[in-house]
């Protein structure tokens, strides 16, 4: 966080340990004018991780009631929505929100950055209080709020993050489809197996979801497991650009040789289609 955000929090942490509305909108008038913001073009990841999330958390304050914080839902500025979608999750989290509608239409904003705020935000959440939420978003008809319920599924247990994800994975939604790959992701950093388990049902399907199977296992993580990872892509022979993205992606994460050896294996073998790949990537 650089001097100008420092000063910022610090406005804004007076402003709210004083309970004062006014004293806290002026703060937020310094953020809306930073070139950054005033713009509304693209924010930066360094902006949301660094001042965004803090910014927001900071504002969430016993003393500033929700309800107070609701005109910033429709603000214009993209980096204002998102400062209230951290402020009202927090108020959500904490309890001193219970009406969720204005959470949805964050979730729904036309704005990547903001439902990303969102989304980091609720992924602190008690998981008693975050499923039955996450489920009912998942069964919501927007595609947007439906990826902020994938995208804050880590939060989940297992088997409650299964059943959000179950029934979205076959999704042709671009937005849906990435936050799948990257829940699935963030959840095979602390549970390699669970996120095997639901690739290799996905896999076995008549169509499988292979984009999704496939940005999975292009992160680093799957190389510490490339031989099933390499059974998984045998699945996907109808896309062979997902498969040779994976082992592009496997070897250059230091699983050259088992991708070495699974090549060869397919062009001894009499799958015409894994031949082909072996073929062109050899």
């Amino acid at each position: 966080m650089d001097t100008h955000m420092r000063e910022l929090l610090t406005d804004i942490k007076a402003a709210v340990r004083l309970g004062s509305v006014e004293s806290l909108w002026i703060a937020l008038e310094g953020f809306a004018n930073l070139p950054e913001i005033s713009s509304n073009a693209a924010l930066p990841e360094r902006l949301i991780s660094n001042a965004v999330l803090h910014l927001g958390r900071a504002i969430a304050h016993p003393r500033i009631a929700p309800e107070s914080l609701l005109p910033l839902v429709d603000e214009p500025l993209a980096g204002l929505r998102a400062l209230a979608a951290v402020a009202l999750a927090d108020h959500w989290r904490a309890g001193q929100l219970t009406d969720t509608t204005a959470l949805a239409t964050l979730g729904r904003d036309p704005r990547a950055e903001v439902r990303e705020a969102l989304a980091l935000t609720l992924r602190a959440a008690d998981e008693a209080a975050l499923q039955p939420l996450l489920a009912a978003w998942a069964d919501d008809a927007s595609p947007r709020l439906q990826a902020v319920a994938v995208a804050a599924s880590p939060a989940l247990a297992s088997e409650s993050q299964r059943a959000l994800l179950e029934p979205l994975h076959n999704t042709k939604d671009p937005d849906i489809r990435a936050a799948l790959a990257e829940a699935l992701i963030q959840r095979a950093a602390s549970h390699p197996e669970d996120v095997f388990d639901l690739l290799i049902g996905w896999a076995a399907q008549p169509a499988p979801p292979a984009w999704v199977i496939s940005q999975t296992l292009s992160a680093s993580w799957a190389a510490a497991y490339a031989e099933r990872a390499l059974d998984l892509l045998e699945h996907l022979t109808e896309d062979p650009k997902a498969i040779r993205r994976v082992l592009r992606s496997l070897a250059r994460h230091g699983a050259e040789q088992q991708v070495a050896v699974r090549l060869d294996n397919w062009a001894a073998g009499d799958h015409p289609a894994l031949q082909d790949i072996a073929e062109k990537m050899r």
